[in-house]
């Protein structure tokens, strides 16, 4: 039988018509015994069926860096015993702008990270020539819970606490690599390195 850790591999394959004979029917009855892994291969159908009209050719490298970004963020939460290791998803930098909008002056960012069940959102406003206003937001805790995030850079740090709504911002961070650290009750729930 197929080992869990290449499912999603086999999964892609059996898309793309690349499994015969005895894997493909291997396969088929894993597929049948595992409903998370159905209900993964009917998402990714619907949306090989709905990207007809996509333009690929300008989609293919934000593909792969978005992808590459989270391939190493998963490696480095495998291997994370501390805490939950935040997995980049989505980042605006990477995508190209729709045909015919121009782009902003002032440009904002916004990063999606996958933390456990939880989604981490990150707004980075520049404010300055080479300092950013981060705002952040954890969805998924319960309301009324408070979090303290931490920045952590070569040369600051800085603490900040969320509302009640697990909102929080931190002003004038200079540009550079951090670790952002997400406490709840003393407790290290969340993690990500961030490069502004």
């Amino acid at each position: 039988m197929f080992e869990k850790k290449d499912k999603y591999d086999l999964l892609a394959e059996y898309l793309k018509g690349r499994l015969s004979g005895d894997r493909k029917k291997q396969f088929e009855r894993m597929l049948r015994d595992d409903p998370e892994l159905v209900r993964t291969a009917e998402f990714i159908s619907d949306l090989i069926r709905e990207s007809d009209d996509i333009e690929w050719d300008r989609l293919k490298k934000p593909a792969h860096t978005v992808l590459g970004r989270m391939l190493k963020d998963y490696n480095i939460s495998q291997k994370s015993k501390d805490s939950k290791q935040g997995i980049v998803f989505f980042d605006s930098k990477d995508m190209p702008l729709p045909t015919d909008v121009r782009p902003a002056i002032v440009s904002s960012r916004r990063i999606k990270y996958r933390v456990g069940d939880d989604i981490l959102e990150i707004s980075l406003h520049p404010v300055s020539p080479g300092s950013y206003e981060i705002i952040g937001q954890l969805s998924g805790r319960q309301p009324g819970e408070m979090l303290e995030i931490e920045i952590r850079g070569n040369k600051s740090a800085k603490k900040v606490k969320s509302n009640d709504f697990q909102l929080f911002r931190l002003e004038r961070v200079e540009s550079g690599r951090y670790k952002i650290k997400i406490y709840a009750e003393k407790e290290l729930i969340a993690k990500i390195d961030i490069e502004l």
